[in-house]
């Protein structure tokens, strides 16, 4: 079985984008306060960083991430409860520049700095170009120039440091110059959270960086509930529900794989909910798997048919994580062709 374990990143990309930012959560606070509302283009798949956050947006790829095998693997997974196929970038920004717009909100592009230069053409086609953001610590300077040649005119390097650690995001701008773009983020330091010591431009450093500096008890992360309607899977369903509350069943086949991202770092315990497992049996001897590797979880059971499933999770587990849901037994559904399995309410992720 392929696992994401064993899907190496393609060659010539940096290994720091096999590492999630520890402050990829803040980095949105912050932008929300610059572009507040942003509509999210997220093109780090199967590394994205904004999986979790819970905002409306969008997931992408670049091909060229992804080896041919790696491709192959997550070619069947499907965003917004299993609605819609995951598309390369190119592809994915029209109709992510239509959502935005119709929702009156500005789109924000999460990508690698290594992926700027292929975005270039197609962002230089767009009548109203999105404000990017580049995550990458590494090489940010040599991002900025295929992008300036299709009409970006102000780059900010936001730094996050907390005692030795540090990690830099960097922002291109369409409409707002360097100046312009690094006042905006300086604000945004100053007032996104009381957690921050301070976020200004020191002395000595350069004028396009803002330093934030963040107390050593600063959490960047703490729990996450990711709901039926947010997830990213390889099911033959889709979700069933509204925004308010939504559920996913497994049909098909007895294993229901869903894509979590970069966890590894950020959370020690996950916890499935199960509203409807069509019997005790499925509860009691259900399996998860982590990567393609089967563990025992334990069982909550609430009833016959519903409870929870947790596992504490390994200190070496690999990015991006890949949760798979088996049960053993299914029943035939009111339509006597469909075959259900189990029922899927969230996934719980807590530090």
């Amino acid at each position: 079985m392929m696992t994401p374990a064993s899907l190496p990143l393609a060659p010539g990309l940096s290994a720091d984008l096999s590492v999630a930012p520890r402050f990829a959560a803040l980095t949105l606070e912050l932008v929300d306060t610059v572009a507040p509302n942003s509509y999210l283009l997220d093109t780090l798949y199967p590394l994205s960083l904004f999986l979790l956050s819970g905002g409306k947006g969008e997931l992408g790829l670049f091909p060229e991430n992804i080896p041919e095998k790696g491709a192959e693997f997550y070619a069947g997974f499907r965003q917004y409860g299993g609605r819609r196929s995951i598309l390369p970038f190119a592809e994915a920004l029209p109709a992510a520049r239509r959502a935005a717009l119709s929702d009156g909100r500005p789109l924000l592009v999460a990508m690698h700095a290594d992926n700027s230069a292929s975005a270039a053409s197609a962002l230089g086609q767009c009548s109203v170009q999105p404000a990017l953001l580049l995550l990458a610590a590494d090489r940010l300077c040599d991002s900025q120039p295929p992008l300036y040649a299709v009409g970006y005119k102000g780059h900010c390097v936001v730094k996050f440091v907390q005692g030795s650690y540090e990690e830099s995001f960097c922002f291109v701008s369409p409409i707002m110059d360097t100046g312009q773009l690094s006042r905006a983020f300086e604000i945004a330091g100053k007032s996104v959270s009381v957690d921050l010591k301070s976020a200004a431009s020191l002395h000595g450093a350069e004028n396009d960086t803002i330093i934030i500096y963040l107390a050593d008890d600063y959490a960047a992360w703490s729990n996450a509930s990711v709901s039926a309607l947010s997830l990213v899977h390889d099911g033959e369903g889709t979700v069933e529900g509204d925004a308010s509350y939504s559920w996913l069943w497994g049909t098909g086949r007895n294993q229901l794989r869903i894509l979590l991202g970069p966890v590894s770092h950020r959370y020690r315990r996950l916890r499935v909910i199960l509203p409807n497992t069509i019997s005790v049996t499925n509860l009691q001897q259900a399996r998860l798997l982590l990567n393609g590797e089967v563990v025992k979880p334990r069982a909550e059971i609430w009833s016959d048919t519903s409870g929870a499933l947790s596992i504490d999770l390994p200190p070496d587990l690999s990015d991006p994580l890949v949760l798979g849901i088996w049960v053993r037994e299914s029943k035939m559904a009111d339509d006597k062709v469909t075959r259900l399995f189990a029922c899927v309410d969230r996934i719980e992720l807590s530090a």
